[in-house]
């Protein structure tokens, strides 16, 4: 079934002829069969609601670019078309997200509310865990590599592109030279070598990349079910980023050759 409002169009999908009136709202990027066994199980004694956001499932774009008031507010003239009024819902959570606004505008338009993964609720939080949030923070503001910092962008970024600008500014076989002036020649001198220079174009190729991904669907998705900035480095961003990091690995097999050859 259709619903249609200024040019809007949404699928929903109702089930059951008697009992409380549930409504079903999907999470971003899903659409109402991510409740499938709910909507099978539940009409036995329920009047069921599943709705697919516009844009989400079966339901078309919106004609413009929308903000969840506009999503609300279909939602709500949909379930007073369907008689939905006062009734139960179960929203996950981008949908749940729009049953708080939908509850903020209208204490009464729901009666009981089970909300999963919902954006708006703040975590309960307790010592170790606010400890725990510091560590974490702290420790971002150390992490320094070109993932990290495109990810988090700001004042880091800015600064570490200058710092690199300067690194990169002075020649490799200068800084050689100068360590094996100063240490000890031998090989551990010039893996030492390798390791203050060779991370400078590494850095830059894995910062660039990051920038290409950190706006793709999959991560924007990650970010929108929850994923923290770590889950998503290591699991999103990493494993899409590795070839052109090998590639440079095996460009940078001939400059340490011909380091250690100098």
């Amino acid at each position: 079934m259709e619903f249609q409002l200024d040019g809007a169009k949404m699928v929903y999908e109702r089930q059951g002829e008697s009992g409380r009136p549930l409504v079903l709202l999907h999470g971003w990027g899903g659409s109402h069969e991510s409740f499938a066994p709910l909507i099978r199980d539940m009409s036995v004694d329920h009047r069921i609601l599943a709705v697919d956001f516009p844009g989400h499932g079966r339901s078309p774009e919106p004609p413009q670019p929308w903000e969840v008031t506009q999503f609300a507010h279909l939602t709500r003239a949909l379930m007073e078309q369907e008689g939905f009024l006062h009734a139960d819902v179960v929203a996950h959570s981008f949908g749940g997200r729009v049953a708080l606004l939908l509850a903020a505008e209208d204490p009464n338009l729901f009666d009981r509310m089970l909300l999963t993964g919902c954006a708006g609720l703040p975590n309960r939080t307790d010592a170790k865990l606010s400890a725990r949030t510091r560590r974490y923070k702290r420790l971002r503001r150390l992490a320094d590599n070109g993932v990290t910092r495109a990810l988090f962008g700001g004042k880091v970024d800015m600064l570490m592109q200058r710092f690199l600008e300067i690194a990169n500014g002075i020649p490799r076989l200068v800084i050689v030279t100068l360590l094996l002036l100063v240490l000890k020649p031998g090989m551990l001198t010039i893996i030492f070598a390798l390791m203050l220079t060779e991370w400078v174009g590494m850095s830059r190729i894995a910062r660039a990349e990051m920038l290409k991904l950190k706006e793709q669907e999959f991560v924007l998705a990650s970010r929108t079910l929850g994923a923290n900035s770590f889950f998503i480095i290591f699991k999103e961003v990493l494993p899409n980023i590795i070839g052109p990091i090998i590639t440079q690995v095996m460009f940078s097999i001939p400059t340490a050759i011909f380091t250690e050859a100098f």
